[in-house]
């Protein structure tokens, strides 16, 4: 009978998710029970945790060859990511990667992950492949679309703006925000510039913000007298 075959050498791609074999090759899922015909490159996405037997068959001359066993890790658990929709934020977002076309790319998430610009959009969240690891599990975050820009104008003889109670303001360039009065008094806010906006709730981000500057107070009048005035008119020689 003739010699085995050496298996073949194959390595696992773990950023790709596949395994280098050919089509001359054939694989098993289940201890070798059964054998398919294997692709160049074999996909593995679906087959994580799973040892997976490659050896090349036999033929009429030559038996099938000695068996090399590839095993692919478990996934890791998808991140616990969660969406700010007033400040558009999506955290954690350190050691992860985001796709906003469906899977097809991958880029490394910045951080902070700030997708106040990607309203409408489904992000997939994953961590990324290490040298040893698939990519792990994946999360699926849909930013909503942004509440409308409120419509305020500055009424300057009641001093107020014409808020509404379910918007919000802020009178140090978005740092920090008040809930809004329904008007809004600005009497004491001369000179300054007040961002409002809608907030976000669960169905949508922030709305733009509108800015109202509220001008400063012109100076109070000097008012003047005269001896005319203080002491009476002296009419006459």
């Amino acid at each position: 009978m003739p010699e085995r075959p050496d298996g073949p050498v194959l390595v696992l791609d773990t950023e790709n998710e596949t395994v280098n074999t050919t089509t001359d090759m054939e694989y098993s899922t289940d201890g070798g029970n059964t054998w398919n015909p294997a692709s160049e490159p074999l996909d593995v996405s679906d087959l994580a945790g799973t040892e997976i037997q490659v050896r090349y068959p036999a033929d009429d001359d030559t038996p099938a060859s000695s068996i090399t066993t590839v095993t692919v890790p478990e996934r890791r658990p998808a991140p616990d990511v969660t969406l700010d929709t007033d400040t558009g934020i999506i955290s954690p977002s350190t050691g992860l990667e985001y796709s906003d076309d469906g899977g097809e790319t991958w880029k490394p998430c910045p951080d902070p992950f700030d997708a106040s610009d990607m309203a409408g959009e489904d992000i997939i969240i994953r961590e990324p492949a290490t040298g040893t690891e698939l990519p792990g599990e994946e999360v699926t975050i849909h930013i909503p679309e942004k509440n409308p820009t409120p419509d305020v104008t500055l009424d300057y003889g009641n001093e107020t703006i014409n808020t509404t109670d379910d918007m919000e303001y802020s009178t140090d360039g978005g740092k920090t925000w008040q809930s809004a009065t329904e008007p809004l008094d600005v009497s004491d806010m001369t000179d300054k510039d007040i961002m409002i906006r809608v907030p976000g709730d669960d169905d949508h981000l922030a709305s733009d913000e509108q800015v109202i500057h509220v001008p400063a107070r012109p100076a109070a009048p000097t008012v003047g007298h005269t001896d005319e005035t203080r002491y009476g008119r002296e009419d006459g020689p």
